[in-house]
């Protein structure tokens, strides 16, 4: 093969490999809309302030560094707890409240555009926010309630305000769920949604529902 044939074809494949490198990063110069920092999820806790980048897990579970007890200083010599459920994690203007044993990842940070994943557990959701949950996307703009155990194939999906939108793999709209109504559909396809009643004050969950009232000051 000609030496210029053969650079030719390494220079086309390095052009090829940075296009693709920039555009799904985002800069303008690869087709992309132009590079957003990713924004950092933040809590408080009793101890600290904790971030989160994405690709990291919160998570509540029991072994979670996050729920570790602490040694409070004095006479007292007693063991406390890193912080209170509900636990109120922020992403941009949206406020995601996480109740125990439940675990989110931080997919994406970017300002209009911020992304989690619903590992397993139950949150409480308010602002504009995308929440997947293996291949179900919802995308939420206002107050929802979401909760899906890992050794169950079904998400429950309670709207509380605004309009939620359901979607698998990004792609085809399976359900809408307006204001004040509930739904509950599985995971493995055809995913069958379903309107279901939603009641706080007979949830097995309620005292977790009363103490987010009071963290967000709206009720559901």
């Amino acid at each position: 093969m000609p030496k210029f044939t053969t650079l030719l074809i390494f220079f086309v494949a390095i052009l090829s490999t940075l296009l693709l490198v920039g555009n799904r990063v985002g800069y303008r110069w690869a087709g992309g809309e132009g590079y957003q920092k990713h924004q950092e999820a933040w809590l408080y806790t009793n101890v600290k302030p904790w971030t989160f980048s994405r690709g990291e897990i919160v998570s509540t579970m029991p072994n979670s560094e996050l729920i570790q007890p602490f040694f409070v200083h004095g006479d007292s010599g007693q063991m406390a707890s890193n912080f209170e459920i509900p636990l109120l994690l922020h992403l941009g203007d949206s406020m995601i409240i996480l109740d125990e044993n439940t675990e989110v990842k931080i997919l994406d940070g970017r300002e209009g555009r911020e992304t989690i994943q619903l590992i397993q557990g139950r949150i409480i959701v308010k602002g504009d926010l995308s929440v997947f949950t293996r291949d179900i996307q919802t995308n939420i703009n206002g107050l929802t309630s979401i909760v899906h155990y890992g050794w169950l194939d079904r998400i429950d999906l309670a709207n509380s305000s605004g309009t939620i939108n359901v979607y698998v793999s990004e792609a085809d709209e399976i359900a809408e769920v307006l204001e004040n109504k509930a739904i509950t559909l599985s995971t493995l396809s055809p995913h069958n949604p379903e309107t279901i009643n939603f009641d706080t004050n007979s949830s097995s969950a309620s005292e977790f529902y009363t103490a987010a009232c009071q963290t967000l000051d709206v009720c559901f």
